[in-house]
């Protein structure tokens, strides 16, 4: 695959979906106050801030369609493949990415879990929702594609991409699910090179976050993405 020039346009996507996500918590506490439940909103709206100023730059300044995030229109296709990434990620991913965390001596998701689960239900759906439309354009259908194009490598881009990805999760959730999310962003990355299918990568993502957070939070620490 042959490198191209990083434009402006791009470098500003990437600026948003790489950088963007990993300021949030930062910039949410400060200006939310003490409630939980309002950070968690300025949180969800600054990640949907951002989602609507990536996709006006791919569509106003790089002036490239939705499609070259490969978004495709719903088909019954991609809710099944993204149904099947999600077994996966709940009964092999996960449980691999435990079991290396527990080896390592790393606390889990206990810490970040709590917090969550105090927010009411309707905040987790939000979030569920979010994190998985959100975090799959921006991570995936935005960085991935641009990176590979001005790398010239796709393995390189879905790594930086990965790598990035699992350490925006560090503030809330602490050093040992930031070793899970490399596990489950790189199947998540690896799923969307293979299938170049990004709503079935957000079918993936909501559904196991949906499984944790929202139907089974009692089930056990670390079974979700986000």
């Amino acid at each position: 695959m042959s490198r191209a020039r990083l434009t402006p346009p791009v470098a500003a996507g990437l600026a948003l979906s790489l950088g963007g996500p990993v300021l949030v918590p930062f910039v949410s506490g400060p200006f939310a106050g003490a409630s939980a439940a309002a950070q968690s909103i300025a949180g969800q709206l600054m990640l949907w801030a951002l989602l609507g100023a990536l996709v006006a730059i791919v569509l106003g300044w790089e002036r490239r369609p939705l499609a070259s995030l490969e978004l495709r229109p719903l088909r019954a296709a991609s809710v099944l493949w993204g149904l099947a990434a999600a077994a996966v990620l709940v009964y092999a991913v996960v449980p691999l990415a435990s079991g290396v965390v527990r080896a390592l001596g790393l606390a889990g998701f206990e810490r970040g879990l709590s917090a969550v689960l105090a927010l009411p239900l309707w905040l987790r759906v939000v979030a569920v929702l979010t994190g998985g439309i959100v975090e799959e354009v921006l991570y995936r259908g935005h960085a991935i594609t641009r990176l590979a194009h001005v790398t010239g490598s796709r393995a390189l881009a879905a790594a930086l991409s990965v790598a990035i990805f699992a350490l925006a999760h560090g503030p809330l959730w602490g050093p040992g699910p930031v070793v899970s999310f490399l596990f489950s962003g790189g199947f998540l990355a690896a799923f969307f090179l293979w299938r170049r299918d990004l709503l079935a990568n957000v079918v993936a993502h909501v559904t196991v976050d949906a499984l944790g957070l929202v139907f089974a939070p009692t089930a056990g620490a670390g079974r979700w993405i986000d």
